[in-house]
């Protein structure tokens, strides 16, 4: 699940279960209390513009024995109206955290277009992989006291509006472990691009029936596309299935034509998810493709 970055299901079922269908060769039925943080080191600050690439400002953190760093993006907002905040966790490797022009800096662009802040932490993992979908000691709970530590930093966030997009590996862990563990930060909806497989014996009620939940993945992103095989039209169908037969109600699953898992519009998906517009983005990428 390698990085480089980049409504309904009712309206794009048809063209979807054909081209499902079609790749598969066979029949695909669709049918809190915060962590105490033990320690906090911010080790350096770093802001920085590459022409038009907003590079935010990149920070350490550390709880528990576990540090990582993570970028924020909350300069340019209207402080005197409600702030949202999305949290951005990316691929396998550290591409996208490294070089923000891969997807970072329009991404920030699109949050801040939504008065929302954008948070990117780089995976913890010990082995230093930086992927975010392998076990690794203490990293969820790392990620709940970064998350919870920003919301105290930034008391203007509406703590109904912090939505959170993963991409890749990032969407694995999203649907996997931020869903099921860290369901009371998971309170604007969830975005899960090019993955987001989840069994499911690990869909848990705590999460409101209502929260959006979208999987987006390219049309062309079948495992031979990818460097390790990834399945992620699948993974993103299980995922979409095992939250649709437990009741979720706004699940949405969508396949952009024209795309693989190395070019996902990642700022246009984000855009869609936090305006309500998935179904006009799916629409867009089917004439463009025609």
């Amino acid at each position: 699940m390698k990085r480089r970055v980049p409504a309904k299901l009712k309206i794009i079922i048809a063209s979807a279960v054909g081209i499902v269908l079609g790749i598969f060769g066979g029949a695909i039925a669709f049918p809190g209390a915060p962590a105490k943080i033990d320690a906090v080191t911010q080790q350096f600050s770093i802001t920085s513009h590459d022409g038009d690439i907003d590079h935010g400002e990149m920070h350490s953190f550390t709880h528990d024995n576990v540090t990582s760093n993570y970028r924020i993006y909350d300069t340019g907002l209207d402080y005197s109206r409600t702030i949202g905040l999305v949290v951005r966790l990316h691929g396998d490797g550290e591409d996208e955290f490294d070089d923000p022009g891969q997807g970072l800096s329009s991404m920030a662009e699109v949050a801040r277009s939504h008065n929302m802040i954008l948070i990117a932490p780089l995976d913890p993992s010990a082995d230093n992989d930086h992927a975010w979908w392998k076990p690794s000691e203490g990293k969820t709970k790392w990620l709940r006291a970064l998350i919870e530590q920003q919301l105290s930093d930034h008391p203007d966030i509406n703590q109904h509006k912090i939505w959170w997009m993963g991409y890749s590996g990032g969407a694995e862990y999203l649907a996997q472990k931020v869903l099921p563990k860290l369901s009371p930060l998971v309170t604007g909806g969830a975005v899960m691009v090019s993955g987001g497989e989840t069994p499911e014996s690990q869909v848990i009620p705590e999460l409101p029936h209502k929260l959006p939940l979208y999987w987006v993945v390219g049309r062309d992103d079948v495992p031979e596309a990818t460097l390790e095989n990834f399945d992620a039209v699948g993974a993103a169908l299980k995922g979409y299935s095992a939250y649709t037969t437990q009741g979720y109600t706004q699940t949405s699953f969508s396949l952009l034509l024209g795309h693989d898992h190395f070019d996902m519009p990642d700022s246009d998906i984000l855009e869609a998810a936090l305006s309500g517009t998935m179904e006009q983005l799916v629409a867009d990428t089917a004439v463009e493709e025609g």
